[in-house]
């Protein structure tokens, strides 16, 4: 690929992208078939678009945003594929902060918390597991998860501060940022 990008100012890339999988079965119900189709859309196609960002915008400086989540550290039944997925694109993200010592390329995963939306109410309508089910929906119920508009200035912030280690992984909830 041609490199075309020319610019002083960094390029930025947020990757929000992805799917939960089944969420009601178990690791040992997957088909070989959905396990195929969920890495080729949630690894497969981020490794593809994080590999053609940095080709492009190898001239300047560079920030690659991952928004992960607990999944990529915590294992929790019946999230199989999404939590595979998540520590996958967390481990890119490290792989390139290694490869870039020298600080042209940032990275950040960052984990959102319990986001108040559509994907957290299917979450609640779908998972196998009663027991988080049960405690997602507690939280919606009690107003505990988390508003968009609330994450979403948390990363603001930390990308602003721009002091978080590249390749790390930063939660919500983390009190240090």
């Amino acid at each position: 690929m041609a490199k075309v990008w020319t610019s002083s100012k960094p390029a930025t890339l947020i990757c929000n992208a992805g799917s939960t999988g089944d969420l009601r079965k178990t690791v040992a119900e997957y088909t070989a078939e959905e396990i195929q189709a969920y890495y080729d859309m949630n690894i497969i196609s981020y490794t593809t678009l994080i590999s053609g960002f940095l080709d492009i915008f190898s001239c300047c400086k560079t920030y690659i945003i991952n928004i992960s989540s607990l999944l990529a550290v915590q294992p929790f039944a019946n999230w199989g594929l999404y939590a595979s997925g998540k520590a996958a694109r967390d481990m890119l993200l490290q792989v390139i902060a290694k490869e870039n010592k020298e600080g042209s390329v940032r990275t950040l995963s960052y984990a959102p918390g319990p986001l108040d939306n559509t994907m957290q109410k299917h979450v609640r309508e779908t998972l196998g597991d009663p027991e988080q089910a049960k405690l997602y929906t507690d939280m919606a119920t009690q107003g505990k998860l988390v508003s968009m508009e609330s994450s979403a200035k948390k990363l603001v912030d930390i990308l602003q501060k721009d002091v978080f280690v590249s390749g790390a992984h930063i939660d919500y909830f983390d009190d240090d940022i």
